[in-house]
């Protein structure tokens, strides 16, 4: 039979060999490097998968849940965001409305001031023939 002490010789052997497996206590292998073959994977049990399962589809619901938080986050922002787009054209619908008038207010007071500078051209030359009659007279 084989000595279970830490310090056997057969525990010393071992432990100069990479490849070799260990065992722990509850007796299954723990994979140590090979320079041959990769690590095997450790087999879950049956009560492992289900914990295991269990915890994966917490985390979906969770996933879920969060999404559809976010989903109705999005509905929110995006009702709002409609309502100032609505907002904004009827903002910019009136102000073009108001540049409009401002545009043909202008247009008017332009031939306005064309007419009254050929106007004060007119009355400034009858003047100037006054004053030029009045002083022909008087001489």
């Amino acid at each position: 039979m084989a000595n279970n002490k830490p310090n056997s010789k057969a525990n010393k052997a071992l432990l100069t060999h990479d490849y070799c497996m260990d065992t722990d206590a509850k007796g299954t292998k723990n994979a140590l490097t090979s320079p041959c073959k990769p690590p095997v994977p450790h087999k879950k049990t049956k009560g492992d998968e289900e914990v295991s399962s269990n915890a994966s589809n917490d985390k979906i619901l969770e996933a879920v849940e969060n999404l559809q938080k976010m989903m109705l986050n999005f509905g929110e922002e995006m009702k709002q965001n409609t309502v100032s787009i609505a907002n904004i054209a009827k903002a910019v619908e009136f102000n073009s409305a108001e540049i409009q008038d401002c545009k043909n207010t202008n247009e008017k007071l332009e031939k306005e001031i064309a007419q009254l500078k050929t106007t004060n051209a007119e009355l400034t030359k009858k003047f100037q023939d006054f004053e030029r009659k009045a002083a022909e007279s008087a001489l």
